[in-house]
């Protein structure tokens, strides 16, 4: 009887709350551009550098999202 080895590959999509600040000065696409880059960089370094040897090869598949922007005015 032979013995068959199988691999998997998953995907997972993670959603990443930011709490950084931004003044009334930037441009939506300025705070888009700098939260893909901290989320990048929070996920690099707080998930994939702590995973066992073994996985640490996982890497970021696809174009970071931003699903929304809050903004709030202090009065």
């Amino acid at each position: 009887m032979s013995k068959v080895k199988a691999t998997a590959r998953v995907r997972i999509t993670l959603d990443i709350p930011l709490t950084g600040t931004w003044g009334p000065e930037c441009t939506v696409e300025q705070i888009q551009k700098q939260a893909k880059n901290e989320a990048l960089g929070l996920f690099k370094v707080k998930v994939i550098a702590q995973l066992p040897p073994e996985l640490q090869h996982a890497r970021v598949v696809g174009e970071p999202i931003v699903t929304g922007i809050f903004a709030e005015e202090d009065r």
